[in-house]
């Protein structure tokens, strides 16, 4: 249900001198590799065993040694919450998300319920750090939370802080605004179904626009991204493509009828971490004119990559396509301009183990730039 921290540990292909064979390395490059390359230079790269030559070649290739690739932990502390997302109001914060089976989850809190005091600290007072300080913590240690029930009458709980992760898809109706916030941090098999369940959800609590937060979102399925993109399609049309020299690596994904969010308008919020699938879903959704990005540039990394299995052991990674929106254009290191640009506190090279939104979400200048945009 959660994805947790720990599973997006960065995984290292490491140094141990082993050489791969040039003539096979060459002879994969030839019939799988997006673009051409230079024989020789290829050649010499896989001779000297030096990846930054290969890496001018193809930037995303690698040749991985024989063996268990090492794995580098996160530099830091991980942080645990209770499960809950806040937002400011005139009555105090309100709970606007509630992850199911977390502690907040489990002790009965419920979106709507307000929170006026947190471990003794007046919510009204707090700014966005000093919430998310409070919030989160050590695994184990407690937060303790008074207020009003939704339903009516006091709110005394003390909750203990547990889980290092978040849903991959969850939402929420903005208090006060006829806009929802949906949280896209990947794109799975459940994906497509669990998009569809929250904007339907929304939507019948009376979101007329939605924001779409993609920041940080690391890709994932391309079946995923074509049917997460149909449900916003006006009609039968092209999606995105996958584009090679090889026609068995290019293809084009394409809605075979309208989706049932066709009229939705929505703003997607991105970042530096916005990569691959979710680079071209917002492309996607923005040369169709069906949204407006907010927040900062994403990287364009759009390369569709695949592993060989090497004779003398190890495996050699290469792009063999790169992902386009409709027309076809390139997004290879440009990335998707923000329409709205925005400076993001949480954006950076760690940003994704936080939250997004932070836990005090009204606080959140991406997400309040793109309510802005919308009215």
């Amino acid at each position: 249900m959660y994805r947790f921290l720990l599973l997006l540990l960065i995984a290292a292909a490491g140094c141990s001198g082993h050489k791969a064979d040039p003539d096979e390395v060459l002879k994969i490059f030839s019939r799988h590799s997006c673009a051409e390359a230079d024989p020789a230079v290829l050649r010499k790269a896989v001779e000297a065993g030096k990846p930054a030559l290969l890496r001018s070649i193809d930037p995303y290739a690698v040749i991985f040694p024989p063996g268990r690739r090492t794995v580098q932990d996160y530099p830091g502390a991980l942080k645990a919450s209770a499960g809950l997302v806040l937002w400011k109001t005139a009555a105090g914060l309100e709970a606007v998300e509630i992850y199911p089976g977390s502690p907040a989850a489990k002790a009965g809190l419920v979106p709507g319920d307000i929170i006026k005091d947190l471990d003794g600290k007046a919510g009204a007072d707090l700014t966005g750090p000093e919430t998310a300080g409070i919030m989160a913590g050590r695994r184990g240690t407690e937060l303790k939370l008074d207020g009003e029930k939704k339903s009516g009458g006091p709110l005394a709980l003390t909750l203990t802080r547990e889980i290092a992760g978040f849903p991959l898809v969850w939402g929420f109706m903005v208090p006060g605004e006829k806009t929802g916030y949906l949280r896209l941090a990947s794109f799975s098999a459940k994906t497509p179904e669990s998009v569809k369940k929250e904007i339907e959800a929304l939507t019948a609590a009376g979101a007329r626009s939605v924001i779409i937060d993609l920041r940080h979102n690391y890709g994932g399925s391309l079946d995923a991204l074509s049917e997460t993109l149909g449900l916003f399609a006006a009609g039968p049309k092209t999606l995105f493509k996958a584009v090679s020299r090889h026609p068995g690596y290019s293809s084009d994904f394409a809605a075979q009828k309208a989706g049932p969010f066709a009229g939705l308008k929505l703003a997607l919020l991105t970042d530096s971490g916005t990569v691959s699938r979710a680079e071209i879903f917002a492309a996607s959704l923005k040369e169709e004119g069906r949204a407006f990005t907010v927040g900062g540039y994403t990287p364009g990394n759009v390369a569709v990559t695949k592993t060989f299995r090497l004779n003398k052991g190890g495996a050699l990674r290469l792009t063999v396509a790169k992902l386009a929106p409709p027309s076809g254009a390139d997004l290879s290191d440009k990335g998707v301009p923000p329409d709205v640009p925005v400076e993001d506190p949480l954006d950076g090279e760690y940003a994704f183990t936080a939250d997004f939104p932070p836990a005090l979400a009204s606080a959140d200048p991406v997400i309040q730039a793109a309510l802005k945009k919308l009215k």
